[in-house]
């Protein structure tokens, strides 16, 4: 019978493994970034951890204006989803906000 996971319970699981533990993570793009983050919490490091995510990504904007996430486009300007403001779409990803920076931009 399947049993759900909850944070805690993989939180639980990674804090107990030992240094030089190798992580394999695989599902949808937002679970395996879900676990991915409890894994950084836990001390694992990008070289201890692999993916195989599953389906479409649906990546995200950061709006250095409101702090609000919009979704990306393949265009390099974007209209922020909450205040309006037209964004220039950094190729920079942060790993912290897993989202691009979107700069308010400048004619």
């Amino acid at each position: 019978m399947y049993k759900s996971v909850n944070d805690e319970d993989i939180q639980s699981i990674l804090d107990k493994q030992l240094m030089g533990t190798k992580l394999f993570i695989s599902g949808t793009w937002s679970m395996v970034q879900d676990v991915k983050k409890i894994a950084y919490a836990a001390g694992f490091t990008d070289e201890e951890i692999q993916t195989k995510e599953i389906g479409e990504k649906e990546d995200k904007v950061y709006c250095v204006k409101c702090y609000k996430f919009s979704k990306k486009t393949k265009s390099n300007n974007l209209t922020c989803e909450h205040c309006n403001t037209l964004l220039d779409v950094s190729e920079h990803y942060s790993k912290t906000l897993d989202a691009y920076l979107g700069y308010i931009h400048v004619d």
